[in-house]
């Protein structure tokens, strides 16, 4: 410890806490996982107020400090870096009656560019930071003792809190360094699940203590296709309709309530969504290029209500883009995967005339790439061209992409995917944007990305995942803890859970290429 600024080493890290007790950083070489700490807001009948330092003292492994919550509300604080580092806060009532808090909130802010995994769930809580560009250590929060109801970007939140007199409450967070997300996810202990949505008819596994309690709604069946009965130790369930169900554990370490969904299937949401589309007319607008994506994936999945009245709709739509001319790789996919479905030529050579001209690297133009070369191959013509010029542009790209990851940076990992077909190994390049996508995807840990990539990012993402699958197994390593195809497909089902009704058409156009 340098005194007095209380810099304790933990490695691979190191924590820094000021003088008046607060967290100041939690950092790894260049990065800075925690930019802030400590306990903050305290709540009692309804009056918020922030506790005065009473006392403070620290040695070379502790850092003890007292705070005063009012209302007789004490609070004791201890950091541990013995053996990794422990935070422990003890709430004490000192009156004679019962105490009342409302909530208590333990500051926590995450260092710039640092994406974060919360769990919330009572009795098991737990925090995965992970720097935006995928590099680094994990560093990983896990509540050992009390609960813990809601993590939001301020901290966490304890909720109600009945303290008898002369009673307390006491709250342990471990927080430990982990090499990988693999090594991380061997040593993840707790009953909510990874992922905690699946698509309707898929069952989702939980670990449950076996002298635990176990509440599952009747409506839940487990895989057998029983319901579950009182107190039975059910570890896998399945709905049968779209929906969330309150799942309970109760033990000896208190209680942990969370939700599981189950998301529609996409082809069923798409379906629907391009069932609303208007009928075809001479005049007026068509349609986006998002809907004529919708539209050919209902028409070769076989799923479109009325096959004419699709077919007749996306015909004005490519129509216009043969008319126009294509104004985005998006449109050149689509013109390629049309070709594909109707053998027309004049889609085909469209798409290519435009590929061979783009300077840009734009949404979808990986993809539209690979579909073109293969109808060239199928029809017996040259790709030379068309490889050399996605190359070129491939090989115009940083080595390093813009974190946090954002569109851009999702087409720029698609357009290097293809070029990756021809090659055996993959690039820095290649890998650098690997890196950086694997905290959005999860790269398996439990709870979706914070802050998120935006709707129609989060698609695309899943679509050049599952575009790239074969390159990105090859080039991760245990970067990713699941392969490709099983992160794509969770983040699938827990973005259809959350958008099914209210999806974009460019978010479903691209969950539609997802699925070529």
């Amino acid at each position: 410890m340098s005194a007095p600024r209380m810099i304790f080493d933990v490695p691979p890290g190191r924590l820094r806490i000021d003088r008046t007790g607060r967290i100041v950083a939690a950092t790894a070489g260049d990065h800075r996982y925690l930019a802030g700490g400590g306990v903050g807001e305290v709540v009692i009948d309804g009056r918020a107020r922030q506790p005065d330092l009473v006392r403070l003292a620290g040695d070379a492994d502790e850092v003890d400090l007292e705070l005063d919550a009012g209302d007789g509300l004490g609070i004791s604080v201890r950091h541990t870096v013995a053996a990794g580092w422990g935070w422990r806060i003890r709430l004490a009532n000192a009156t004679q009656h019962e105490l009342a808090v409302d909530q208590v909130r333990l500051d926590l802010t995450l260092g710039e560019q640092m994406v974060g995994h919360p769990i919330a769930a009572g009795a098991e809580a737990e925090l995965v930071i992970r720097p935006g560009d995928g590099s680094g250590p994990i560093l990983a929060g896990r509540l050992l003792t009390g609960a813990i109801t809601e993590i939001t970007d301020a901290g966490l939140l304890t909720g109600p809190l009945l303290l008898p007199p002369g009673a307390g409450f006491v709250i342990t967070w471990q927080w430990t360094w982990y090499a990988d997300v693999a090594r991380l996810i061997e040593r993840r202990r707790g009953v909510v699940p990874w992922p905690t949505v699946r698509t309707v008819g898929e069952p989702i596994d939980l670990r449950s203590d076996p002298d635990a309690a176990l509440i599952v709604p009747d409506d839940l069946i487990g895989v057998d296709g029983t319901l579950p009965g009182p107190g039975g130790q059910i570890t896998e369930l399945v709905a049968d309709r779209p929906a969330r169900f309150p799942i309970e554990e109760r033990s000896a370490r208190g209680t942990v309530r969370f939700e599981l969904g189950w998301a529609p299937p996409a082809e069923s949401v798409m379906a629907e969504r391009a069932e609303r589309f208007p009928a075809p007319a001479p005049t007026g607008p068509a349609g986006s290029t998002a809907d004529g994506i919708l539209l050919h994936r209902t028409l070769s999945a076989g799923t479109a209500a009325d096959p004419d009245e699709a077919a007749e709709l996306l015909e004005l739509i490519t129509g216009g883009l043969l008319d126009d001319g294509p104004a985005t790789a998006l449109d050149a996919t689509l013109l390629c995967i049309e070709h594909h479905r109707t053998g027309s030529r004049e889609l085909l050579e469209v798409a290519v005339d435009w590929l061979l001209r783009c300077d840009r690297v734009d949404p979808g133009l990986g993809i539209a790439v690979t579909q073109a070369c293969l109808a060239r191959v199928i029809r017996g013509q040259a790709i030379a061209p068309i490889i050399q010029h996605a190359g070129s542009l491939a090989a115009a790209l940083p080595e390093q992409p813009e974190v946090p990851l954002n569109g851009p940076g999702i087409a720029e990992l698609e357009l290097l995917a293809a070029v990756h077909r021809t090659v055996e190994q993959p690039s820095p390049a290649f890998r650098a944007r690997l890196r950086a996508a694997g905290p959005y995807l999860g790269s398996g840990e439990v709870a979706p990305a914070r802050p998120a990539l935006a709707e129609t990012d989060q698609a695309a993402l899943i679509a050049v995942i599952r575009f790239a699958e074969e390159q990105a197994a090859a080039a991760i390593g245990r970067d990713w803890a699941a392969p490709p195809s099983v992160l794509a497909e969770a983040a699938a089902g827990i973005l259809l859970d959350q958008v099914a009704d209210s999806a974009l058409s460019e978010t479903l156009a691209w969950l539609a290429l997802a699925q070529l």
